[in-house]
């Protein structure tokens, strides 16, 4: 049985619960390793400004991510650190994660440094620095949503694959929302941009009386220009 929950269907057949139960159990997997992933990439683009447990927990938080997701994939992001040293992305520019001062610099008495002028300095690059990675981060964790949502589309527009037949697409896409626990403006961007990729899929390829109105409207539009 899948650990995120059971689909709450009526009348549902043997085969089908069960093929439910596997679509799912591997959904929950599938999340499980692109979170893994991208938390492994977040963790090495903070690594010079966060330790391993907070990055970690600022990548859980920042993604909603909870138990017991949350654990799997704290297991999985440990394991691959030992497996393999993670070696930090690409950092932004000077003093993004530079922990030493050069404004500071002791000028051979040692008082340089508490000079009120070179203080307002040194608070203002730290000031920047702190800006500036949190604008990193916020385009990681970016980067990460999109990942989770291609996994949640192929996921759903399997469920519907599956479901259509018992429930019709709409409803199978919901079902698939709920069995995860997909909630707030994720979920929402996943029945969206399912429903769009079932379009594709379903609907009929546009007939010839469309495709010349198409070139009608193409035509009046060259000719008013």
């Amino acid at each position: 049985m899948s650990p995120v929950g059971r689909l709450k269907l009526k009348r549902m057949p043997e085969t089908l619960r069960r093929q439910i139960e596997v679509a799912s159990a591997s959904a929950w997997e599938d999340l499980v390793e692109v979170h893994a992933s991208q938390a492994l990439r977040f963790v090495a683009l903070v690594s010079m400004r966060m330790p391993f447990d907070e990055a970690v927990s600022r990548y859980l938080a920042e993604m909603d991510v909870r138990d017991p997701m949350a654990s799997s994939i704290r297991s999985r992001v440990l394991i691959a650190l030992e497996d393999a040293q993670v070696e930090p992305e690409e950092q932004p520019g000077p003093g993004v994660f530079d922990r030493g001062g050069s404004d500071a610099e002791d000028d051979g008495d040692g008082l340089r440094r508490f000079r009120p002028d070179v203080l307002m300095k040194g608070i203002a690059r730290k000031v920047r620095a702190t800006e500036e990675a949190e604008q990193w981060v916020a385009l990681s964790i970016a980067r990460a949503e999109e990942a989770v949502l291609r996994v949640h589309i192929q996921n759903a527009v399997l469920f519907a694959d599956l479901l259509h037949e018992e429930t019709g697409l709409s409803e199978a896409v919901e079902d698939y929302i709920e069995l995860l626990r997909i909630t707030g403006g994720r979920a929402q961007a996943v029945f969206q941009r399912t429903m769009a990729r079932l379009a594709d899929l379903h609907l009929p390829e546009d007939g010839p009386a469309v495709a010349a109105g198409q070139n009608e409207a193409r035509e009046s539009d060259i000719a008013a220009e």
